[in-house]
């Protein structure tokens, strides 16, 4: 890499007050063999952050040349080092143009306040403090006014600055309000509503079912009831009452197997004769869930595989039983003349 700033081992030495170019410029420097040093010295070289054709107040002129920043950038763009008169920050003899004064004491103008305020935003600090003001004038800051002056009227045009933008109130007009004897338009009385009742729930079964299944109705007992027939029943001959049963895929969606029972033959669902038409489908399905009907066909259905040596599906178990009426014992000798 070609040492654009350094000579032999003689580094050129450079100098820059803090400034938000200072951290960019400081990495070139010393990149391309330069030095930046803390402390301005005899034979440094004083950047600002400037451009050439910037001036200099002459009294916030110092007592050395500083030279503009673009130096550095230029040289490192090129290749090699430029020459420094050609960056050197002239002095700006002509007078500046006069403020307007009131009374002894000179104002600011909008363009001093632009001023002040650019500075501040490109050189974070203590800005409310005299040392601040004293170094930007010496930086070239062009305004005609001390370092107290300047101190004092920014902190006034920094609160100035600060405070928010008034609002703007909007005020409503108050509504008119309804006289009694008035009717508000579109909005129908209380005796003009239609009393909406609930309509009864209808049982649609799936398409994908046997037509067997499609054409049950399901029926439950006006009692509300599901009766168990004991083995001494069915030896005695005295079998219980049934009548045709609709039962539908809704056990199928509550079959458990929890409990035991010694024989599966022990169980026989019966119904009454007297039927209804079932609208409240959650009453009915925790009564099958209270009278274990899921458990009692989940055992008919093991049952029925065991009679008959092979792997049954409960949705034709189901269908058997319901072409049996619901008789237990009829849908077992069915597969069990199968086997």
């Amino acid at each position: 890499m070609v040492k654009i700033f350094a000579s032999g081992k003689n580094k050129m030495k450079f100098f820059m007050q803090n400034c938000k170019e200072k951290e960019e410029i400081r990495k070139l420097v010393e990149k391309y063999g330069g030095t930046m040093t803390r402390k301005f010295e005899s034979d440094s070289i004083e950047l600002v952050p400037f451009d050439v054709n910037f001036r200099i107040p002459a009294e916030n002129a110092k007592d050395h040349p500083v030279y503009s920043f673009k130096i550095v950038k230029d040289s490192v763009t090129l290749g090699e080092l430029q020459e420094t008169k050609d960056y050197e920050i002239q002095i700006a003899h002509s007078k500046p143009i006069p403020a307007a004064k009131v009374g002894n004491r000179k104002q600011y103008s909008p363009e001093e306040d632009k001023l002040m305020t650019e500075y501040v935003e490109k050189h974070p600090g203590k800005s409310k403090s005299r040392s601040y003001w004293d170094l930007a004038l010496k930086s070239g800051l062009g305004i005609d006014h001390s370092s107290e002056s300047l101190k004092f009227h920014w902190s006034q045009l920094a609160q100035k600055l600060s405070q928010p933008k008034p609002k703007v109130n909007v005020v409503s007009l108050p509504q008119r309000r309804t006289r009694s004897f008035e009717k508000k338009e579109n909005i129908p009385e209380e005796s003009d509503i239609p009393e909406i009742t609930p309509a009864k729930r209808v049982l649609r079964s799936s398409p994908s079912k046997s037509p067997q299944l499609e054409q049950a109705r399901l029926t439950v007992s006006s009692e509300n009831k599901l009766k168990y027939t004991p083995r001494s029943l069915f030896e005695s001959g005295k079998s219980a009452k049934t009548v045709k049963s609709g039962i539908s895929s809704l056990l199928e969606e509550n079959l458990t197997f929890s409990d035991e029972i010694e024989q599966p033959r022990d169980i026989c669902i019966s119904v009454s004769d007297k039927e209804r038409v079932v609208n409240d489908f959650s009453k009915l399905r925790r009564k099958c869930i209270e009278n274990k009907i899921p458990f009692h066909f989940g055992r008919l259905v093991v049952s029925c595989r065991q009679v008959a040596g092979r792997f049954i599906p409960e949705s034709e178990v189901l269908v058997t039983l319901i072409k049996n009426n619901g008789r237990v014992q009829d849908t077992l000798a069915e597969y069990e003349n199968q086997a």
